[in-house]
């Protein structure tokens, strides 16, 4: 399915940044020094399997970074004394 890469930059770049646009501007340059230009892709751009594989990974290691976060948000904090 061409467009495959772009689908998936936009979708880490939306779980990353969650519509901060400084967020948006650092992962745009975190891809482009692993090797993935946002820019060079479109819609229509053939697939890259070896930039898919990548970027599916680089989803999935987020998606498991951000499940213990939510779980220790969900806890009540704790106060500790000084």
């Amino acid at each position: 399915m061409a467009g495959r890469v772009k689908q998936l930059i936009d979708e880490l770049i939306e779980l990353r940044a969650g519509g901060n646009a400084g967020v948006v501007h650092f992962m745009r340059a975190h891809l482009m020094l692993n090797g993935i230009d946002p820019s060079r892709y479109t819609e229509s751009s053939p697939d890259d399997s070896q930039k898919e594989r990548r970027l599916e990974e680089m989803i999935s290691d987020f998606s498991r970074q951000v499940s213990p976060q939510v779980s220790r948000e969900a806890r009540p904090s704790i106060r500790r004394m000084p």
